[in-house]
């Protein structure tokens, strides 16, 4: 049994075949974006004909599979083709765009978590006399414990 995929590229058509073998890593294994892991799946694969190409999109899914309770699966990637140029991001937008996004987890537990590792730079920074470095991270630091509240 093997994974099959071609594409017709401006250089003519392409084909890779991925076989499985043993856990020898020296043999190109399965990509995992295509066959999912113990957290990730891939969504569906969706093609429509656009111009004189065509456009493909997939998600891939978090989705643990021995996770006690199980979060509601939510997209973590998407793979998006078009006229020869590929990409992923966030959405499909941003992977046709090319730009990388940053979700930043706003929870209470992280916002800690980077809190206290601003803290640890900072401190070696003052303590190595680099006055410049730690103001810059003192800053960073405030605004990761106290940040500046929109108006509504």
């Amino acid at each position: 049994m093997a994974l099959c995929a071609a594409a017709i590229t401006p250089r003519g058509p392409e084909l890779h075949l991925w076989w499985p073998t043993p856990p020898d890593p020296s043999v190109e294994r399965l990509p995992g974006e295509l066959v999912g892991s113990s957290l990730l799946r891939p969504g569906q694969l969706r093609v429509w004909p656009v111009g004189n190409s065509i456009i493909t999109v997939q998600a891939q899914i978090l989705d643990p599979v021995d996770a006690r309770t199980p979060p509601p699966p939510r997209v973590t990637d998407v793979y998006v083709t078009l006229d020869g140029r590929a990409g992923h991001g966030l959405t499909a937008r941003a992977a046709l765009l090319g730009g990388e996004q940053i979700l930043t987890d706003t929870t209470l537990a992280a916002r800690w978590e980077r809190a206290r590792r601003l803290a640890v730079r900072a401190d070696s920074a003052l303590g190595a006399g680099d006055l410049e470095k730690f103001a810059a991270l003192w800053r960073q630091l405030l605004s990761e414990l106290a940040p500046v509240q929109r108006p509504r």
